[in-house]
């Protein structure tokens, strides 16, 4: 099966402590080290990332100390960043520096690298030692299986993660070609799930826009469904076992148009055409379900909301767990193609027919 496994993002946010109704903390209180963690892993990646920042003290306005890099970043070499397996298999981080996208904090940040293989079994512990203050900070975690795409029984898998994969040879039966151009059909796409406790479903859409310099701009759109968990699984019936995610072709060509209003105007634009699909399902393990659960906005009235940590004795925020996502291709049909430029969500984006035409648009 042609599976491509990769690295889910480093998150770009950090967090940091503050309470706007209480006033009776002391200015004056000694400071303790208290580093803002991000360790989320896959162990299928080519490179593994952390993110480790200082939560910082200062008598001057926060949002402009956000932005000096010393005061969010660990000094080069400061910080000794280790992974020990229950098996005995040890790893050492390296820190390098990456660019982020321009925001609230400085964009020039610090990470811990590493391009040792991981194991999918048994329980990582991380260790994060500072070796100016001596202060060490720990987070366990059980490693998680990527995601398994096919079934129990042998050498049998479910549309759309069977073959044939992009790009499907022109004379495939039709059957090998994803098409969900009908709006008014309910489409169903099922999978298997592992051991993790909680998983995402995303579609890609890939297309290409062909620019009157005689360039092509290659890009997409993406179609995200909400989050579903182990307890979702069927346990009756022809789909006993499976976790179930289902939506209308009318659907999905609504988040279409959605996505592409977002897209800036280029006046270079000739037209655009779609190309191929992309599935892609993340799973990940009951720590990061509970930190996605304490990362979710307040509707509360009131301004106490605990920080999520899994370090021991909260000695760091944030959180250490493993994350897997597995991404199959697939052709689309030449009607689900064509549709993108008719249907009233997406044709005002100048899509093209598979014949490079563009059709009337009835908005």
């Amino acid at each position: 099966m042609k599976i491509l496994r990769f690295l889910i993002p480093i998150s770009a946010g950090l967090l940091l402590v503050c309470n706007s109704c209480k006033n009776d903390f002391e200015l004056n209180a000694p400071y303790k080290e208290i580093p803002s963690v991000y360790a989320v892993l896959d162990p299928e990646a080519s490179l593994h990332m952390i993110r480790i920042n200082k939560i910082f003290l200062g008598e001057g306005d926060a949002n402009q100390m956000a932005q000096v890099a010393d005061s969010i970043n660990y000094p080069a070499g400061e910080l000794s960043v280790t992974l020990i397996h229950s098996a005995g298999q040890q790893i050492t981080f390296r820190d390098s520096m990456i660019q982020t996208e321009s925001g609230a904090f400085n964009s020039n940040q610090r990470v811990y690298c590493s391009n040792d293989k991981l194991l999918t079994s048994g329980t990582y512990t991380l260790q994060i030692k500072n070796n100016h203050t001596g202060n060490v900070f720990i987070a366990s975690s059980k490693a998680i299986l990527p995601l398994g795409l096919k079934s129990p029984s042998p050498n049998s898998t479910f549309p759309p993660f069977n073959p044939l994969y992009y790009p499907v040879p022109d004379n495939a039966p039709l059957s090998n070609y994803v098409d969900y151009s009908e709006q008014n059909k309910s489409y169903t796409i099922r999978y298997y799930p592992s051991d993790a406790k909680i998983y995402q479903l995303l579609i890609r859409m890939h297309y290409y826009d062909s620019l009157g310099d005689g360039n092509k701009n290659y890009t997409y759109l993406d179609y995200t469904f909400g989050n579903q968990y182990l307890k979702d699984k069927v346990t009756t019936g022809v789909n006993n076992g499976f976790l179930i995610t289902s939506f209308k072709g009318s659907e999905l060509f609504s988040a279409a148009g959605v996505a592409m209003s977002k897209v800036p105007a280029n006046s270079l634009l000739l037209g655009r055409k779609m190309y191929k699909i992309q599935f892609f399902i993340f799973s990940s393990t009951q720590e990061y379900l509970d930190y996605l659960e304490y990362s979710k906005p307040s509707l509360n009235i009131a301004q106490n909301k605990p920080i999520y940590s899994n370090f021991v004795d909260q000695a760091a925020i944030g959180i250490f767990t493993f994350r897997c996502g597995v991404s199959v291709e697939k052709s689309m049909s030449s009607t689900f193609i064509s549709a993108f430029a008719s249907n009233p969500n997406t044709c005002p984006y100048q899509f093209y027919n598979t014949n490079l035409a563009q059709p009337p648009c009835n908005p």
